[in-house]
């Protein structure tokens, strides 16, 4: 999944983010938000990627916590999702 997506175009920069607490992808158009970074190698393994077909889906609510076949995270990012919760921040 590329949480991690820094986009400039002409005219504004979007920043996607994962919303901790809610469990969710969102999409920053400022870059005035607080949010933690994780560097991460994703490997070989086989996760869910975040596509134009699935976006609208990981955007809602609860969207990352999906158990079974439709949403694959790393033990290494749910990890940082908590980590980031207890910490009492808001964006990863």
């Amino acid at each position: 999944m590329n949480i991690f997506i820094h986009a400039t175009t002409a005219k504004k920069t979007a920043l996607l983010l994962v919303d901790v607490q809610q469990e969710c992808i969102m999409t920053s158009s400022t870059t005035n938000i607080k949010y933690a970074a994780l560097s991460y190698v994703w490997g070989d393994t086989s996760t869910t990627k975040t596509t134009s077909h699935n976006i609208d889906d990981l955007r809602c609510p609860g969207g990352l916590s999906s158990i079974g076949d439709e949403i694959i995270l790393p033990k290494t990012i749910r990890n940082a999702i908590k980590l980031i919760s207890v910490l009492g921040l808001h964006y990863l």
